[in-house]
């Protein structure tokens, strides 16, 4: 796998977290159910106003869905694994 085409950025919504170094992430998944998790801050990317978290790109599943990684285990979720559309 080639590490520059693995990552992928998934706009999200972010809080401050409980430490300085961390946010608070709310993600919105395919199946359009909600997940929220804490992560370093070094994993989101300020852009234009919206805020892009780091992840790894599995599979596109074709359209705009695509299977990824999450950096963190989700509250809500037993598992890093992700379905997202972008």
């Amino acid at each position: 796998m080639n590490s520059k085409t693995d990552e992928i950025l998934i706009p999200v919504k972010v809080k401050e977290g409980m430490f300085p170094s961390e946010y608070s992430v709310h993600l919105k998944l395919a199946n359009g159910k909600h997940v929220s998790f804490f992560v370093d801050k070094q994993l989101i990317k300020k852009e234009n106003g919206s805020s892009l978290l780091r992840a790894i790109l599995v599979k596109e599943q074709g359209g705009n869905r695509y299977e990824v990684l999450l950096p963190e285990e989700p509250f809500e979720t037993a598992t890093r694994w992700a379905e997202v559309e972008l």
